[in-house]
């Protein structure tokens, strides 16, 4: 019998302690993963709230819209993240952050857009982003394969989605706490406001920006 197996415990702090050694670059593609994971899931957990209810799109076409944007970023993690990652991993993961933070950044200004112009940037923002996502996913790991050995490659995949759970539990805390305060403008009673104005919260035509109000008085 193997030191490693009559003393399993000893394998376990022998792996951790390998880990301290290894490559930085490892730990560069893990943060890379997180933080893609943590705008992914952040912002998944809320695309159907925001597109029925902010955009007025209405629960069955937010729900049509996400479940092809959860379609695409598998379709195109099959398609695409092969191919990029033969433009070496560093460049492929720098390709895929930016793509997807150009998709986040223009899905974040549909709600100022016209109903027909917000349609068309949403979904090409969501083809955009799945590109993104889909190509980062599995180049990371890639990476994690690339920089860990026999004894670390478990604890290679065991450490990426750790802090992938972690940072999620993270992310969806903020939010929890950053979409509420925002829509409520910092203190103002939205409830009494709209039955004091007599207009519908739909973020469209005839409705109320709470903070824009705030803006608009100063």
């Amino acid at each position: 019998m193997s030191n490693t197996q009559a003393n399993p415990e000893g394998g376990f702090f022998d792996t951790i302690a390998k880990m301290r050694v290894l490559p930085r670059a490892l730990w560069i593609v893990i943060g890379a993963f997180v933080v893609e994971s943590m705008a992914y899931f952040g912002i998944l957990t809320v695309m159907g709230t925001f597109l029925a209810s902010d955009l007025g799109w209405g629960d069955v076409y937010a729900g049509l819209a996400v479940s092809f944007f959860t379609m695409s970023v598998t379709l195109f993690m099959l398609g695409i993240g092969s191919w990029v990652e033969g433009f070496g991993l560093r460049r492929a993961i720098l390709i895929a952050l930016f793509i997807s933070t150009v998709g986040r950044a223009a899905l974040s200004l549909s709600p100022g857009l016209s109903p027909v112009l917000a349609v068309v940037v949403v979904l090409l923002s969501m083809v955009t982003v799945a590109i993104g996502s889909g190509i980062l996913q599995p180049v990371c790991y890639s990476g994690v394969k690339q920089y860990t050995d026999e004894k670390t490659s478990s604890m290679g995949y065991a450490m990426i989605y750790a802090l992938m759970n972690l940072g999620i539990v993270g992310v969806a805390t903020l939010s929890a706490w950053i979409r509420p305060a925002v829509q409520e403008a910092y203190g103002i009673d939205v409830a009494r406001l709209i039955a004091s104005s007599g207009l519908a919260y739909s973020n469209g035509t005839d409705t109320v920006s709470y903070v824009g109000l705030i803006l608009h008085g100063r």
